[in-house]
């Protein structure tokens, strides 16, 4: 951020010179060193908007983090969040779709993150340091030394994010499965699945099946450069977290998330209920963001191997175990 300001300071002082970013960063130095002393401490939050809140929402947030260090925290909003959010709360706002609203100022990405957003939002935040960092301060030299203390957490909710995270974990994997399917109307196939989901009790067939039509009319979900498309939504009919792979044994053509079309073979699907706790997001974001972290990654899910597929579930949960709440 020191950097973006110093960046803007001298386009905007020396219009008629061109400063390198060496020289800009050999300035910064000295105002870093500065800072230093006064133990300036910024933070910048932002918060991504998608349709639920569980699919390409979580790949953006993990390409923000990525690509974007300057950002050091990015929650995850949907539509239905949303609704009641205070968007005083965060520095930044992005989002996969155009939001109704007109007194909230935000940025309109791909879910994939291209380079053409990454400076969208560089320039944003270059041209807007001083919102930015309004509500900044620089901390007392006694506090300064607390920050990122740890403290114990509360007992009782701890134990009820182990019996959320169990919970849900188990319904994916007792859930999960790999369907292999004939036709060329996906739509149709999906009607298919969902009526034997239904018919173990787990969903409203139609119910589901409107609300994945409507997610998407929102923006695509073919996954760029892969035989894959994540169709995901909230219902509330369905039951559990759930995620299946349903192969098509001849390939379908979906729009991708950067506008063109993906020829799908392998449909990932993704269904949770409206209301979902904040760990339950956190498992269904884990295997979204998961798709496209590494070309092995892409390789897993796109195999049609239900061991394979499970056996990644299942490491991926285990790490999550590890960060969180084995740590906590």
């Amino acid at each position: 951020m020191l950097f973006l300001a110093v960046k803007q300071t001298l386009e905007t002082e020396f219009d008629d010179l061109e400063f390198s970013a060496d020289e800009v960063a050999f300035i910064v130095l000295h105002f870093g060193s500065a800072l230093l002393m006064n133990e300036e401490r910024v933070q910048i939050d932002a918060v991504v908007v998608c349709p639920t809140g569980i699919g390409t929402s979580k790949m953006l947030a993990s390409r923000i983090q990525k690509e974007l260090p300057e950002i050091d925290s990015v929650k995850i909003l949907s539509i239905h969040d949303f609704q009641t959010a205070n968007f005083e709360d965060y520095d930044l706002v992005i989002s996969t779709i155009r939001l109704p609203v007109t007194d909230v100022d935000y940025l309109m990405v791909s879910p994939l993150l291209n380079e053409q957003d990454i400076s969208h939002i560089e320039n944003y935040l270059q041209h807007n340091i001083q919102k930015v960092t309004r509500n900044k301060q620089y901390l007392p030299a006694e506090d300064f030394g607390d920050v990122g203390k740890k403290h114990r957490p509360d007992l009782r909710r701890l134990l009820l994010d182990i019996k959320q995270v169990q919970t849900g974990m188990e319904a994916i994997l007792e859930h999960f499965g790999v369907v292999n399917m004939r036709g060329t109307d996906y739509w149709r196939v999906l009607e298919d699945v969902l009526d034997g989901m239904e018919s173990d009790g787990l969903l409203d067939a139609e119910s589901t099946l409107r609300q994945l039509k409507d997610r998407e009319t929102k923006g695509g979900l073919g996954i760029p450069g892969t035989n894959m498309a994540l169709f995901h939504c909230r219902d509330e009919s369905v039951r559990n977290l759930m995620f299946q792979v349903v192969h098509l044994d001849t390939p379908s053509t979906v729009i991708g998330m950067d506008g063109r079309d993906v020829h799908m073979t392998n449909l990932l699907l993704m269904l949770t209920p409206v209301e979902l706790s904040e760990r339950e997001q956190e498992i269904m974001s884990l295997i979204s963001s998961s798709l496209i972290e590494s070309e092995a990654a892409m390789m897993i899910f796109s195999s049609s191997n239900e061991g394979v597929i499970r056996g990644k579930l299942e490491e991926l949960f285990y790490e999550y175990l590890q960060n969180n709440l084995m740590k906590e």
